[in-house]
């Protein structure tokens, strides 16, 4: 017996009550986050070198290279080429640095609740969907710490609200060509965001094991 699809509208709630909802996460997110959209980002350590990674990318004299740390090394081996090498080429058509890096610790940081209330909203009402969001939104690391969008892993944070997307939609059956296309689209995402997420999503296609290595025979 086919399983069936989960409704994608879910019909306990309306409109208003999911704009509300988001609403009321964006605001929580802001006050939270005032510090850091204030100019507080240099709240963690590595927050200063990403910054002066952009810096460096936004020079005219360092296309393709970085000379800021471990006697240089190509743009190609940061650690989020395409999101840092972005960020680099706004600033050097004069974007100010400082303020969008505050904006992407920002999304980082409100991005997986806002992914979690998407995907609760299929099975939960506006309600209870925005209160998953906000307890996600208020848990410890998220504030602060190595593991917090708001000190310096933001971009972690962007893979894990993408990854909550990918996984509701690997959950329904493929209808269309659109949905191959979501799909691709989530998982070039998720790997621009650290080069080492491909690692993990190398474990995650194959089970979780590593290969077993041929033996080769004397």
């Amino acid at each position: 017996m086919p399983r069936q699809q989960p409704s994608t509208a879910n019909p306990r709630g309306s409109a208003n009550e999911d704009r509300i909802a988001v609403a009321a996460l964006l605001l929580a997110a802001v006050v939270l986050a005032w510090p850091i959209l204030t100019g507080g980002y240099y709240t963690y350590a590595d927050n200063s070198s990403h910054l002066a990674e952009i810096h460096s990318l936004a020079e005219e004299q360092y296309q393709g290279w970085s000379d800021i740390a471990f006697c240089g090394f190509p743009v190609g081996t940061l650690h989020s080429p395409f999101w840092y090498g972005t960020l680099g080429m706004l600033a050097r058509f004069g974007l100010p640095a400082g303020l969008l890096y505050a904006l992407m610790l920002f999304i980082g940081f409100v991005a997986p609740p806002l992914a979690l209330y998407y995907v609760a909203r299929r099975y939960l009402t506006p309600v209870m969907a925005g209160l998953l969001g906000y307890i996600l939104l208020i848990q410890h690391p998220s504030l602060v710490g190595l593991g917090s969008p708001l000190g310096g892993m933001w971009t972690y944070y962007i893979a894990a609200a993408l990854w909550l997307v990918l996984i509701a939609r690997l959950r329904d059956p493929i209808r269309s060509r659109r949905d191959f296309v979501w799909i691709g689209l989530l998982v070039g995402l998720i790997a621009s965001t650290h080069l080492f997420v491909l690692r993990f999503r190398q474990l995650f296609a194959i089970g979780g094991h590593e290969p077993v290595p041929e033996i080769p025979r004397s």
